[in-house]
């Protein structure tokens, strides 16, 4: 089962990030698994002046290159061989996809 333990936000390294995120649950652990929400709009406008004013001039630069990075580190020649003719350049959805 795959999960994020840290905080963390979708898809925010790339030039127009979603409005929004859809979580699917497969398969429910009999505890924990919780899953929290933040609308950080509210967040910000909840922020004390002083804070809001800091926030302001704050600015970070969004990357994924960690994740990626850490996807072939220590992989075995023969999972080297077959991602290089396995991996495809070409990405379809399966379903329509809706303009917000």
């Amino acid at each position: 089962m795959s999960r994020a333990n840290n905080w963390h936000t979708d898809v925010t390294f790339v030039d127009r990030p979603p409005l929004g995120s859809i979580l699917r649950a497969i398969a429910i652990p009999p505890s924990g698994g919780d899953t929290i929400w933040a609308n950080s709009v509210t967040a910000y406008e909840d922020l004390p002046t002083h804070l809001r004013n800091l926030a302001d001039q704050l600015w970070a630069v969004h990357s994924n290159v960690y994740d990626y990075a850490a996807a072939t580190i220590d992989l075995p020649e023969e999972v080297l061989k077959h991602r290089a003719v396995f991996t495809s350049a070409l990405y379809e959805t399966l379903l329509d996809c809706v303009p917000w």
